[in-house]
């Protein structure tokens, strides 16, 4: 019920069809020559040159394997799904929220989307400051400025919280 009351939020029907296109427009490309056109048609030898996994996307490729007990087949179209979700999105590599979405589309899982309100309200926090503050860092190394990085990060972050733009006036000792 709450997809069905959530659908005037999504994506445009246009828009939505527009990254279709340009997915399929990729996929043709990439299989030129071949005698499939899209993801879905590869084999299983080819999955690995098609859908390359960096080091973190193989471990959560790992643990839904183990965890989830998946299939080789399953596997393989996790696989194929996640190379699909990453050309609507026109990311050349899989990443693990590609994989993710794969996994919960494949298995039929109710992946809800996550709650992002915290998360949007920092964004908003950071990209429209309604206050400055100018902090003075004193310090023997002042000059590098790497010696005074977690300070620096600190400072900027609690910045973040407060709405405010951090400067930082360097003080040499």
């Amino acid at each position: 019920l709450e997809k069905l009351q959530s659908i005037g939020q999504g994506e445009c029907s246009a828009l939505i069809r527009r990254r279709v296109v340009e997915a399929r427009a990729i996929q043709e490309e990439r299989f030129r020559g071949k005698k499939y056109s899209f993801n879905g048609d590869m084999e299983a030898e080819e999955l690995e040159h098609y859908c390359k996994l960096g080091r973190e996307e193989k471990k959560l490729m790992e643990l839904a394997y183990r965890r989830l007990e998946l299939s080789a087949r399953t596997y393989h179209r996790v696989l194929k799904v996640a190379r699909t979700i990453a050309d609507l999105g026109h990311s050349e590599r899989i990443r693990e929220e590609h994989l993710a979405e794969a996994v919960c589309e494949c298995l039929r899982l109710d992946c809800p989307e996550p709650d992002l309100k915290d998360w949007t309200e920092m964004v908003d926090y950071l990209k429209h400051p309604t206050t400055e503050v100018t902090v003075a860092l004193v310090g023997k190394y002042i000059q590098l400025h790497d010696a005074y990085i977690s300070v620096v990060e600190a400072l900027k972050h609690g910045g973040i919280f407060s709405r405010a733009t951090v400067n930082i006036r360097w003080i040499d000792s």
